[in-house]
């Protein structure tokens, strides 16, 4: 396994990832 390589892109995807939820949250919350 290559973890070396696929570990950067999990990171990039997970920071992706929480971003979004704060998108999402944002409307949910009704600011």
């Amino acid at each position: 396994m290559k973890l070396d390589e696929t570990f950067p892109s999990w990171r990039a995807g997970s920071s992706a990832w929480h971003s979004a939820m704060h998108h999402l949250a944002l409307p949910s919350r009704g600011s």
